[in-house]
């Protein structure tokens, strides 16, 4: 089957350009063809803050950077080169209704389904405006892929003749499980970008409700702060914390990852806001239990009591009394973790079958 796909890959950092990577990567292991047109430009400097990739890195990659966010002739040039292989469907990964206008174009021009891999309803901070604009795009849809049912029920009533695929999110990276060191200390791991949403601050709070209950525990923040870090490194010297909190301020690599995954006795997720998380997977892949808080679609992907635990939001003691919870019984998360997500191949042929269908 010939296929198109229109979205961030590598180069582009983050889990979405994997995300997308390790899909179109199973598409072509089923045997299909998949043409790839990537962003040179996603977002305006205001918006995006965070690592963009540099032409000569754009030039390597195993896609076709076109496309410029403010430029409606790299658009035109796009649109033709993917018409002219006469795609039986465009795949388009739904993020940020910023791009709404990019993907409704692409959708008018190319005479084939159009499947929206749903990541996100909303921007996570910033005015809401983006499920108007979903829903408009979604009107042309053939096939929505999502990876949690609250994403979903955010949409409300879909048009008819859509067809919905809900299917767990896979890891994004090869990491593999290892066994828990041995504590105390234990170690706590946040990994990802760092912004408010993502609560890194409720997490630093926590930690000093830890200790000042006696747990012996150190956190590691590792990940691109689009917050100044300043005010991170503030609050952590505010709550002498300096010897029991770690930062790495950066993109962080996959065997970096590793070895971060092999020394954390527990990933946490304190965001504050939430559709899934990427994240999540990773810690199971790597054989790690997850402390997440309730929000979106979060409950379904850690199972409490069975792949961790879960906190209120916004709720620093809270996160730390669901922490002490799993630390309680990390063997038996650990285990249960080690079975919670899908495979690559489970989330493209759910997709084909959509495609195939139509």
């Amino acid at each position: 089957m010939q296929l198109a796909f229109l979205g961030p890959v590598s180069p582009h950092r983050g889990g979405i350009a994997q995300h997308s990577s390790n899909l179109i990567e199973a598409l072509v292991a089923l045997g299909h063809s998949v043409d790839v047109v990537t962003w040179r430009r996603q977002y305006p400097g205001i918006v995006y803050r965070g690592y963009r990739p540099t032409e000569s890195e754009l030039d390597r990659a195993n896609a076709v950077a076109l496309i410029d966010w403010n430029s409606p002739r790299s658009w035109r040039i796009a649109a033709r080169r993917l018409a002219a292989r006469e795609p039986r469907a465009l795949i388009v990964p739904w993020v940020t209704p910023l791009q709404a206008p990019v993907y409704r174009y692409f959708g008018s021009r190319l005479d084939c389904q159009l499947a929206v891999l749903l990541h996100n309803t909303e921007m996570h901070e910033g005015p809401r405006f983006g499920r108007g604009l979903l829903r408009q795009a979604l009107a042309r849809a053939s096939v929505v892929l999502t990876h949690s049912h609250y994403n979903l029920a955010q949409l409300g009533d879909l048009p008819g003749g859509i067809e919905v695929k809900v299917v767990p999110h896979p890891p994004n990276l090869s990491l593999h499980a290892s066994p828990i060191p041995a504590g105390p200390r234990y170690s706590l791991l946040f990994l990802g970008f760092v912004r408010p949403y993502k609560g890194v601050m409720d997490l630093i709070e926590a930690t000093k409700l830890l200790l000042v209950e006696g747990f012996d525990v150190r956190t590691v923040i590792a990940g691109e702060f689009w917050d100044p870090v300043d005010k991170y490194h503030d609050r952590i010297q505010a709550l002498e914390l300096h010897d029991r909190v770690e930062i790495h301020d950066g993109f962080v690599e996959q065997a970096f990852m590793q070895a971060l995954l092999e020394s954390a006795h527990i990933v946490v997720l304190p965001y504050r806001s939430a559709t899934q998380s990427g994240v999540a997977p990773l810690a199971f892949a790597a054989g790690r239990s997850v402390v997440a808080t309730a929000v979106g679609g979060l409950p379904e992907q850690v199972e409490a009591g069975v792949a961790g635990e879960l906190a209120l939001p916004n709720h620093p003691k809270s996160l730390a009394q669901a922490i002490k919870r799993a630390l309680g019984r990390l063997d038996a998360l650990s285990e249960g973790a080690r079975g919670a997500s899908s495979t690559w191949k489970e989330v493209a042929t759910a997709l084909l079958a959509s495609i195939s269908r139509k």
